[in-house]
């Protein structure tokens, strides 16, 4: 697996800044999200797409 410097070099720079929350996203982050929306937690949730972006999307 490929391994990326967290928070080095400009473009993460300029992600990070324009992040609403401040940060870059952890890969724990979003697997927590994949999980959840597979398992009985989001039973009732059908045909939507869930945004795991820290607020990109309502930027």
């Amino acid at each position: 697996m490929r391994r990326c410097r967290r928070g080095t070099g400009r473009r993460h720079g300029r992600h990070r800044e324009a992040a609403p929350i401040g940060r870059l996203g952890a890969a724990d982050e979003i697997a927590d999200a994949a999980l959840w929306l597979c398992g009985p937690g989001a039973g009732f949730v059908i045909g939507t797409a869930l945004p795991v972006d820290g607020g990109f999307t309502v930027h």
